[in-house]
């Protein structure tokens, strides 16, 4: 039962640290939902999930959430963002 317990806060650990260093890899994670598409910034605002497409944006190009927005806006517009 304590190797279970501690293989089960090992997992989480591990985890953690994952999820602060990004090793997931750029647009790695799924937003919720799982509809085909909501893993690019399109499918999201197709979805009309903007704050998804804009937190997605910001992650992927490490930028701010002004610039992000800024992009999200641009690209549903049709236009290339900066």
């Amino acid at each position: 039962m304590q190797t279970l317990l501690v293989a089960g806060v090992v997992m989480i650990v591990v985890f953690v640290v994952a999820r602060a260093l990004g090793s997931a890899g750029d647009g790695a994670r799924l937003p919720a939902g799982g509809d085909a598409g909501a893993h690019t910034v399109e499918g999201l605002m197709a979805a009309g999930r903007k704050i998804e497409a804009i937190k997605l944006y910001r992650e992927q190009h490490r930028v701010g959430l002004k610039e992000a927005k800024e992009a999200v806006e641009a690209i549903a517009e049709g236009r290339t963002p900066r």
